[in-house]
């Protein structure tokens, strides 16, 4: 069972315990938390987050978002915690930093713009995340010069690839190595119709 909240991990212990009951122990059921940290901001709230740090020892596997936020949950006796990092840390920040200049340094002042003139969706290709109507803009006589760089794979990619791919439209489908994308255009664009704080726009500031 994979669990992101405290609420979760509750619920998700409760399985385990009642499966354990009523099964064979020895087939054993594993549970995978994510771990977001802690925001604390009412009593019951704190409460509900320092049972979730009690129940995440229990856990096979504790995810956490920084080495920061593992060196913390090591405070509290868990154990078998592995480090996803939600976005690009600085330290790794500066070595392409300075790779990226290294590259740049040896193109011609038209080499750079020609490379600018692309942007970037990165996402689900689906109906909440709204890539449609950034890919219908690119037939529009403004951005013919432009390129749309499509980075994600969803229930759409098949419609959409059928519908609209081209050369100035170019679908990539899922990619482990989003950040070289990020790097070599000019904008990422989301004009999805429903977010909280995502992870693209973070990232892309980032960058």
């Amino acid at each position: 069972i994979y669990t992101h909240g405290f609420k979760a991990l509750f619920y998700a212990m409760c399985v385990k315990y009642i499966f354990l009951i009523f099964r064979k122990p020895q087939l054993g059921l594993k549970i995978i938390h994510t771990h977001h940290g802690n925001t604390g901001h009412t009593i019951k709230v704190k409460f509900y987050e320092k049972l979730a740090l009690l129940l995440m020892r229990k856990c096979s596997k504790v995810i956490a978002l920084s080495q920061r936020m593992k060196k913390d949950l090591e405070k509290e006796k868990i154990s078998s915690i592995e480090v996803v990092n939600n976005m690009n840390s600085l330290d790794k920040r500066k070595e392409i930093t300075a790779q990226t200049d290294t590259q740049i340094g040896t193109q011609t002042a038209t080499e750079k713009t020609k490379k600018k003139k692309e942007i970037l969706y990165l996402g689900r290709l689906s109906s909440e995340k709204n890539p449609e109507t950034l890919i219908k803009a690119f037939r529009s006589k403004q951005l013919k010069d432009y390129k749309l760089h499509i980075v994600g794979t969803g229930p759409l990619e098949t419609q959409l690839k059928e519908s609209y791919e081209s050369e100035n439209i170019l679908f990539h489908g899922h990619q482990q190595d989003v950040q070289s994308f990020i790097e070599r255009v000019q904008f990422l664009c989301l004009p999805s119709l429903t977010e909280g704080m995502p992870m693209t726009v973070i990232e892309s500031l980032c960058l």
